[in-house]
């Protein structure tokens, strides 16, 4: 579980730049997790980082590409 953990970080990290919407994103880490037999939580979300910790937007762990608001440099 760990090592899905780790590389679904990496896949949804990969989708970060300037252009990608939220969720592309968050389907890249349900594209993962969700073969390897994992489920991802609906609860808990992600976050942007910009002047301040825990900024918006909110980043699902699921969800579709090309869609939520468009990823901007800061």
């Amino acid at each position: 579980m760990i090592e899905t953990t780790e590389q679904a970080l990496y896949e949804g990290i990969q989708q970060m730049r300037a252009g990608n919407r939220t969720g592309d994103i968050s389907s890249a880490i349900q594209r993962y997790v969700e073969p390897r037999g994992f489920n991802v939580p609906r609860e808990y979300t992600g976050h942007g980082v910009g002047r301040k910790m825990h900024e918006g937007p909110q980043v699902p762990n699921y969800g579709t590409p090309g869609r939520g608001p468009v990823l901007r440099p800061v």
